[in-house]
């Protein structure tokens, strides 16, 4: 069992109060396409071509997620929020009856 009292008297933070203990933050990774880019361009030049024709090839069989990914990349993932408005719908009240004979 822990102590319940534990002496706490000579602990003190390595930094002042309003200062933060990580000024640096986490360190950083190196970014995917930092990645990518130099195994395409050092270890298998023709990696690229081929992921791409294998990514065109599985679009063209009707895979969405491909087609998807190769419309982003052409025309870019749309910014713009889409406005949705809060409608009940069109309103028949006015509409005649229908006749039915």
């Amino acid at each position: 069992m822990a102590n319940p009292n534990p002496n706490t008297s000579g602990l003190r933070p390595p930094w002042k109060a309003g200062e933060s203990g990580n000024p640096n933050g986490r360190p950083k990774r190196p970014s995917m396409n930092s990645v990518l880019d130099s195994y395409v361009q050092d270890e298998d030049p023709g990696a690229l071509r081929e992921m791409i024709k294998t990514g065109i090839e599985k679009a063209k069989a009707g895979d969405f997620r491909f087609w998807q990914a190769i419309y982003d990349r052409f025309d870019g993932k749309p910014t713009g929020a889409i406005e949705v408005i809060d409608d009940d719908g069109p309103d028949y009240a006015d509409d005649p009856e229908p006749q039915i004979t």
